[in-house]
């Protein structure tokens, strides 16, 4: 994948796991035609949470092999890979991931955008 940086989440380095999730985390709130207010996940924010709990599970050496949550996170993204698969080639041998075309990808930023509009209408309510 090769990918112009424009955006602190395609950033390497551990600054980058910071980054993942909007200021509200993988939730957003919606109100039914009833006006009740549901609390739901968006995938995107919640596969992206389950790569940060795995990473720090990992980073905080061998804590993965304990946590019912990390084994929860591995599940659903091997599922999401599973369902969503990619079965384009890629060269092996680089640090990077570029299978010599580029990848087009949604532009996610919108959903930030929203899910940080939802986090800061919700927070008023509270």
């Amino acid at each position: 994948m090769h990918i112009i940086p424009a955006s602190s989440r395609y950033e390497l380095g551990a600054e980058s796991w910071h980054n993942l999730l909007p200021e509200g985390g993988h939730i957003v709130h919606a109100s039914g035609a009833d006006g009740v207010v549901q609390t739901y996940t968006v995938a995107l924010f919640h596969q992206l949470r389950c790569l940060e709990i795995l990473h720090d599970a990992y980073v905080d050496e061998g804590s993965h092999l304990t946590s019912p949550l990390a084994a929860h996170c591995m599940n659903y993204l091997r599922q999401t890979i599973l369902c969503q698969m990619d079965m384009r080639t890629e060269v092996q041998g680089s640090i990077f991931t570029y299978n010599g075309f580029d990848q087009l990808c949604y532009d996610w930023e919108v959903i930030y955008d929203a899910a940080q509009k939802n986090f800061d209408d919700y927070s008023k309510f509270r």
